[in-house]
């Protein structure tokens, strides 16, 4: 057989199988050429960007404006709270921070007198609300309770804070002040008459000074002084929250409502209380009075109550207090 015959057919079939691979070749070819022309000419004419652009132009220079996009962001300034004092009743400031916290309403610092100093210090001091619901049961109501005796209901018997100390000494240990996730400021009324604002140093000692109340609790010393509550001349210092931070809302807790009849203790404090809550006038962005009928000063083991009380008052003015920093 010719071998050139027998070749023929095999020419053929490699010619058809090579064919498109050619004309492949020669339109990318094309193409590439095409595109370095394209590429050369942006390039001579001092073009480095795209040709297509999507979306919108960006601005050019400072003078046009950057779009936003979404709702506008909200400024939130947090509360300075201001706990006053109120015995028993002081328990219901526990309740307004629970509820500050539960609805995450922010906190920048808190300021306490007498009960307040107490519960704002186991507050600031605690690493989480439910470390601070935990160390405030650990305090026994009769920590807090005069003795009992024929004279106690005449108000002749003083606590002499030993118990007290000692769960102080158990809640804090040697925590200062500077260690708090708070800042926490203490008013206390030193034995000159002068009013001292405790806020370095150790709380526990702190604490004790601020608690002492004549019929009730014994004074202590603090820095070598005699020290006691100054709930009667200073029962909420707004002007040192003010001075502390001008810029901030300050949120007040009023616990001395009502006025006890027949008390020759409580009576004239919670007076006084109620005399210098009403002269707070419009200072306060917020102030707060739980309901606290069924709650008398001398009643700690009813603090449950208490506490419920001043949870229902963050509720009852919660839509306000949102708008005071500046929430949703």
């Amino acid at each position: 057989m010719n071998s050139t015959a027998f070749s023929a057919p095999i020419l053929k079939r490699f010619a058809r199988c090579l064919l498109p691979f050619v004309a492949a070749t020669w339109v990318f070819s094309f193409s590439g050429c095409a595109g370095s022309k394209v590429r050369a000419q942006e390039t001579a004419s001092g073009k480095d960007s795209p040709v297509e652009v999507f979306g919108p132009k960006a601005p050019e220079g400072n003078s046009a404006a950057v779009p936003s996009y979404g709702p506008e962001p909200f400024q939130v300034r947090p509360l300075v709270v201001i706990l006053g004092p109120g015995l028993a009743r002081g328990y219901a400031h526990a309740g307004v921070l629970r509820a500050l916290e539960q609805e995450k309403i922010p906190i920048a610092g808190v300021f306490g007198t007498e009960m307040g100093a107490w519960v704002g210090s186991v507050y600031a001091a605690s690493r989480s609300i439910h470390e601070f619901e935990f160390l405030l049961m650990r305090f026994r109501p009769s920590a807090f309770t005069r003795p009992q005796g024929i004279l106690s209901g005449f108000g002749s018997g003083e606590n002499r804070g030993g118990e007290l100390e000692d769960s102080l000494e158990k809640a804090f240990g040697a925590k200062e002040f500077r260690e708090t996730r708070v800042p926490l400021h203490l008013l206390a009324q030193k034995k000159s008459g002068r009013v001292a604002v405790l806020d370095s140093g150790q709380i526990a000692r702190a604490v004790r000074a601020v608690m002492g109340v004549s019929g009730w609790m014994s004074s202590s010393e603090h820095e070598g002084e005699l020290t006691h509550s100054s709930g009667s001349v200073r029962a909420f210092p707004i002007q040192e929250a003010r001075a502390w931070h001008p810029q901030l809302p300050i949120l007040v807790v009023d616990v001395s409502l009502p006025i006890p009849k027949n008390d020759p203790v409580a009576g004239p404090l919670f007076a006084d209380f109620a005399i210098q809550a009403r002269a707070l006038g419009q200072q306060p962005e917020v102030i707060l009075r739980p309901k606290l009928d069924t709650v008398g000063p001398w009643d700690f083991e009813r603090r449950n109550e208490a506490i419920f009380a001043g949870k229902a008052s963050v509720k009852e003015q919660l839509a306000w207090i949102k708008r005071v920093v500046g929430m949703p």
